[in-house]
């Protein structure tokens, strides 16, 4: 029923992202076999088992990531569900429950040799995926959690309803881009004028016809700038061009469109030519900017309030409703 091939890409592996950052020095290709206790199209509570051999004895505090394809193998999964065994294996907790990954940290009583098994239980277990298609599950072994050695593999899954195969194979060992984000923004008409530009970005990262992909919040200092760990925070995609999609904490949103992104380049720059709009504060974000946002700022009148003190000069006044009514009825893009 299995037959052997060898990937020469990581991204199969990835499909779904990852949640780990990389200070990689060695990494070694590792076999994986993944075997579902059904390969029935649609099928519910269904068990896995991920068997590999480590290149190299695991240490105690050794994590062991697993990533699959999450559009493909629904779970709610805990650490009941999952046990870890091995030769000196003596214990696993699971962690970094996500969509499409978890993470297994090791007890090990003296060095392993052999195999290591990974068992996901039936109850509630997976959902198998509703149509035919090649599906992904790898594992990433940190040995020591050090973050100085990651050894990756996978197993690439076929489910069709006729000539039903399952193929296993291992996935070589590759250069990880870092793909941090680093922006450099300026909210408009702040006193004092220069260096008081910091803000609360949000960002959405979309296929250039803008299906949103994943959403994430960081700040920026008083220069305006500020950067955010993609890869290390989880939110990890193919090379490739993708819309982003920034606002500040209290501004009209700005689409960056076709950027090029998660390549072999360890970071990517956005930089704003123009200060962002403000005056979007009400508590529903519509990136419009109307009474709704004048209620909020009345509400807030002679505080201090970070969303709200739009020019950032330490108190809401009438100086942020002047900012406000220089924009109104402004939308975002």
């Amino acid at each position: 029923m299995f037959k052997r091939v060898v990937c020469t890409t990581i991204l199969a592996v990835f499909t779904g992202g990852f949640m780990m950052p990389f200070n990689l020095v060695s990494a070694a290709d590792v076999s994986v076999t993944v075997t579902p206790t059904s390969m029935t199209l649609g099928a519910t509570g269904v068990g896995m088992t991920l068997t590999f051999t480590p290149p190299v004895p695991l240490t105690t505090n050794t994590t062991i990531d697993v990533v699959y394809d999450d559009e493909a193998f629904e779970a709610v999964l805990t650490d009941s569900d999952i046990t870890v065994t091995g030769t000196n294996i003596i214990g696993s907790a699971e962690s970094n429950f996500m969509d499409g990954r978890f993470r297994s940290t090791l007890t090990v009583a003296g060095a392993t040799a052999g195999v290591v098994t990974i068992t996901i239980d039936n109850n509630p277990g997976f959902t198998n995926p509703s149509v035919a298609g090649n599906f992904a599950v790898g594992v990433i072994i940190d040995n020591g959690g050090l973050g100085i050695t990651q050894d990756f593999g996978a197993s690439l899954l076929y489910y069709g309803n006729a000539n039903q195969v399952g193929v296993t194979g291992s996935v070589v060992s590759a250069v990880i881009p870092t793909c941090t984000l680093r922006v450099n923004i300026k909210p408009e008409k702040r006193i004092p004028r220069i260096g008081n530009w910091d803000t609360i970005l949000t960002v959405e990262v979309a296929t250039t016809s803008n299906i949103t992909l994943r959403t994430f919040s960081f700040p920026t200092n008083t220069q305006g700038e500020g950067n955010y760990d993609l890869c290390g925070n989880g939110i990890y995609f193919p090379p490739g061009n993708y819309n982003f999609k920034i606002r500040g904490y209290s501004h009209l949103r700005k689409v960056f469109e076709n950027i090029l992104a998660f390549n072999t380049t360890s970071e990517f720059s956005i930089t704003f030519l123009e200060e962002m709009l403000a005056g979007e504060t009400s508590i529903v974000y519509d990136n419009y900017i109307n009474m709704m946002d004048f209620v909020t700022q009345i509400q807030e009148l002679y505080t201090a309030d970070y969303k709200n003190d739009l020019n950032q000069d330490g108190l809401v006044n009438s100086l942020d409703f002047a900012n406000t009514i220089t924009n109104f009825y402004l939308n975002g893009e």
